[in-house]
């Protein structure tokens, strides 16, 4: 029988990087059975592995520790409520104090730290994807200041979401401008979802020295994970939101209820896919539904996973920008989508729209992929 020396120091390390969730596991398993990827034949995470090697003081530095989408499903299956993602994210955090990340990480940390995005695009794209969104109303200040997805600026089918926003806000009469720099375009949820912890605290506090000065009575985010990010991970850093943070969704649904813009119902067959972020971090569930099932009518229907108990797209955790091999889960929610006969699978995050578009091309059938925007823009009246 081989002797098992516990390491303490790093096991306390991890501990307090984990903000005391490594102590909560008691090993039951019911996290690698329900994650996403158990789903699938391809790939496997034992998330159970991961925390139990962590518990003795050995950080895990198998590839799989970087296939994790920090989705966050099996926190919502853990029956001891351990916020499990904290503890991948700590033993993230270890690999790169030990230099023991896939080139990928790194590549995209330099785009990040030269760039100030992800993608590695220019302020000449930058300023480009503005002209091609071609907001009409800019005012300063204004009612709302909207910081766009840094996918805004690189990707065109991104960019449509944004443009759509505009066009709602436009119809409703609200005054916008955008916060955006030309440096420091993304919120830095790679940066964080990596564990590249002294990095990010240098990035983020160049974000919140111009995150203070909004001039805005509502910051309204694109992205589910720049939400994220304002809301849970800046303020570990100081950062005191001068205004009320919302996501669009949550924005459009009350531009309804004010009855600031009327939309006519499509009948179409519609399901929604919640992206993990805006409704398993986030908590927002009901106000995408509301608007889905005003504009479908009757023909609004549930995915088999949904809210809570949704299925990651795939994206999260970095992954986004990471190479990995196989089927994604995305494939699955196109199968689930299909299965209860929808015509449009909606969603509200960058990322899934892009998982999802990549998806239903390899997949033998597939419904529209669309942002809850683009269809509340088809039904303006």
């Amino acid at each position: 029988m081989n002797e098992i020396v516990v390491d303490f120091d790093t096991m306390n390390r991890l501990k307090a990087l984990s903000e005391d969730n490594l102590t909560l596991c008691y090993q039951c398993g019911t996290c690698s059975a329900t994650c996403p990827y158990a789903y699938l034949a391809n790939k496997e995470i034992s998330v159970r592995k991961q925390i139990r090697l962590a518990q003795l003081g050995y950080p895990y530095t198998e590839e799989s520790l970087w296939l994790c989408s920090m989705c966050g499903h099996c926190e919502f299956a853990c029956p001891r409520g351990v916020e499990i993602t904290k503890i991948l994210r700590s033993l993230r955090v270890i690999a790169n104090e030990r230099k023991e990340v896939p080139h990928k990480v790194n590549e995209t940390l330099w785009q990040i730290f030269e760039r100030g995005n992800p993608w590695g695009f220019t302020r000449v794209d930058l300023k480009k994807a503005v002209v091609k969104i071609k907001p009409k109303k800019v005012s300063n200040p204004a009612k709302v200041a909207i910081h766009p997805c840094c996918m805004t600026f690189i990707d065109p089918r991104i960019q449509k979401t944004t443009k759509n926003v505009l066009t709602v806000l436009e119809k409703a009469g609200i005054s916008y401008n955008f916060f955006s720099e030309e440096k420091n375009a993304c919120c830095g949820d790679f940066i964080y979802q990596v564990g590249e912890d002294a990095y990010l605290e240098e990035y983020l506090n160049q974000k919140i020295a111009q995150l203070e000065n909004i001039n805005a009575e509502v910051l309204l985010v694109i992205s589910p994970h720049c939400m994220y990010m304002f809301k849970n991970v800046y303020p570990k850093y100081g950062f005191k939101p001068p205004v009320e943070i919302v996501h669009h969704t949550q924005y459009l649904s009350e531009l309804l209820d004010d009855g600031k813009i009327q939309i006519e119902s499509n009948g179409v067959r519609v399901t929604y896919h919640d992206p993990c972020y805006l409704g398993r971090k986030g908590g927002i569930f009901e106000e995408p539904r509301k608007i889905l099932e005003i504009l479908s009518g009757d023909q609004f229907v549930e995915m088999e996973h949904n809210k809570n108990n949704s299925l990651c797209c795939g994206a999260g955790g970095g992954l986004m920008f990471l190479e990995t091999e196989g089927e994604p889960p995305s494939t699955l929610r196109i199968k689930e989508a299909n299965q209860v006969e929808a015509e449009i699978l909606a969603t509200a995050c960058p990322y899934c729209i892009r998982m999802f578009d990549d998806a239903a091309k390899i997949s033998a059938k597939a419904p529209q992929i669309m942002d809850v925007s683009d269809i509340i823009v088809k039904a303006l009246k």
